[in-house]
């Protein structure tokens, strides 16, 4: 049924309730199986792709990023190679 409804195969789903908590460590279990680890190596220059950012009036400038290479951390400095600015992370979420 949901096959045809979604176009999706289903032969791999999974099944999984977020309100009784059903098959929730299954889904957590499959995430680490099916989903590669990132290719980049962490001691590594950071190497990052902004792809987003807006103004929120409480927390200022908000910006997200793909981290190809390297560590991101909260107070790093980080400069854009486009101007050369330099920032300080002052917060992180994942």
């Amino acid at each position: 049924m949901i096959e045809s409804a979604v176009g999706l195969d289903a032969t791999d789903a999974l099944l999984i309730s977020a309100k009784t908590g059903q098959g929730v460590p299954d889904v957590l279990e499959a995430i680490v199986k099916r989903v590669p680890p990132p290719k980049g190596v962490p001691g590594r220059h950071l190497q990052a792709l902004l792809f987003d950012s807006w103004f929120d009036p409480y927390r200022g400038v908000v910006v997200l990023a793909r981290v190809f290479e390297g560590t991101l951390r909260k107070g790093q400095k980080i400069r854009l190679w486009s101007n050369g600015r330099v920032f300080q992370v002052e917060a992180l979420e994942c």
